[in-house]
């Protein structure tokens, strides 16, 4: 069953000397969305896809990453009744039966499962795969 899926809330907040926006969580509409989800009293469930630093990858996009998700984490557990989950992606992508790297492949399998949500465009991915990551994490349990 879809309800609702939004892109995380970012701020920006400066421009790099290479001209790339320098941007953060905005943690007030985050919390916003949160406690909206949580309307009625009901228990909230966050699951989180666990990353980490990969071979190749800058220490900056290593760090933003960390950063991000601890964001994530702290205000969530700032909300009562709320368990978070946090999800490996190769255990996810099994599960669905995703193989590769290929993010439309799971925009389109999105799209199979949740027809009514906005995954129209490309860049939809990540939403995509938030969904396939809450479906994974009621289906197991996380």
């Amino acid at each position: 069953m879809y309800v609702d899926v939004h892109d995380l809330p970012i701020l920006v907040f400066s421009m790099s000397a290479k001209g790339k926006p320098q941007w953060r969580l905005n943690e007030l509409v985050f919390l916003d969305h949160l406690q909206t989800a949580q309307l009625g009293g009901q228990s909230l469930t966050i699951a989180i896809e666990y990353g980490w630093a990969r071979p190749g990858e800058g220490v900056s996009s290593a760090f933003h990453a960390g950063r991000m998700l601890g964001a994530i984490g702290a205000i969530a557990a700032l909300m009562t009744d709320t368990t978070i989950i946090r999800v490996f992606p190769q255990a996810w992508k099994k599960h669905m039966g995703l193989i590769g790297k290929d993010k439309d492949a799971s925009r389109l399998l999105a799209q199979q499962w949740f027809p009514d949500a906005p995954l129209k465009r490309k860049k939809d991915h990540g939403r995509s795969e938030a969904l396939l990551i809450a479906k994974y994490a009621l289906e197991t349990g996380g």
